[in-house]
């Protein structure tokens, strides 16, 4: 996902009935789907597999180095530039808090890796059902956890993860807005070891995290109608601009979008 522009096939519109689909897991990710899609260079959060449902190639641009191919792994992160035209994107966006996020972050510099888009031929119709948005939630969870679990077989093994990552992780679980003075003396280190500690075993510095944290939040609320400047200041931004730019960072995509109806459904 990302700021883009979707496109018809024909006539640079989009086409007759062609629509956007998200599929929302909370905190553990989401599966988005277009038809045709452009976006200019994007850093998110999120690591991401994307797949073509139609088998053409989708181009992924990340710091100099281009990879055109049907299925693609990319870190979070990782600074790029895509275009997926006709392609049927099926783009699983895979959270911090998933257990197989640090897979992703094992994606070597420039953070985009080709994969072999024949290990997931056995899920073909089920791209396909979820690019047109036939998908049950549980469904679409399924098919997600199956997609990630494919993709990590092909991704480099990440290193061990250090043991403290254990306490930093309950440490974000109790307390949210923590600092890295607070993990600093749970752990007995330097400031400086704490950052570059939650950072190895996170795959983002803990500024990302907690914005994520808030972005997530804000999902929930906007789920059941709430207003955007309401949410910002409950969840913890300074303003409506504020929740929105960290939106747009974490799902790709202003606010205002995923309530447009005519642009993509949402399922939940």
């Amino acid at each position: 996902m990302g700021s883009a522009r979707r496109h018809g096939r024909s006539s640079g519109g989009r086409a007759t009935g062609a629509i956007d689909h998200i599929y929302w897991f909370g905190s553990r990710g989401c599966i988005f789907t277009s038809p045709c899609f452009l976006a200019g260079n994007t850093t998110r959060q999120a690591a991401v597999l994307l797949l073509s449902a139609s088998r053409q190639a989708v181009e992924v641009a990340a710091s100099g180095s281009v990879v055109k191919r049907d299925a693609v792994g990319v870190a979070p992160m990782c600074t790029r530039r895509l275009h997926a035209v006709d392609a049927g994107l099926v783009s699983v966006n895979v959270h911090v808090d998933h257990p197989d996020f640090r897979a992703f972050c094992a994606i070597p510099r420039p953070g985009v890796i080709g994969l072999d888009r024949g290990a997931f031929a056995r899920f073909d119709r089920q791209l396909v059902d979820a690019s047109e948005g036939r998908l049950t939630q549980q469904e679409a969870i399924e098919l997600f956890d199956a997609l990630v679990q494919t993709a990590i077989e092909q991704l480099p093994k990440p290193p061990p993860c250090d043991p403290r990552a254990a306490i930093l992780h309950e440490l974000m679980r109790k307390h949210p807005g923590c600092t890295l003075e607070d993990m600093a003396s749970a752990l007995n280190v330097s400031y400086t070891t704490a950052s570059h500690l939650f950072s190895r075993a996170m795959g983002v510095s803990l500024r990302s995290y907690q914005l994520w944290v808030k972005a997530v939040r804000a999902a929930a609320r906007m789920a059941v109608g709430a207003r955007l400047t309401d949410i910002a200041h409950e969840v913890g931004f300074v303003d409506s601009a504020h929740l929105s730019r960290t939106w747009r960072r974490t799902y790709g995509f202003a606010p205002s979008y995923i309530t447009d109806g005519t642009k993509v459904r949402v399922l939940r």
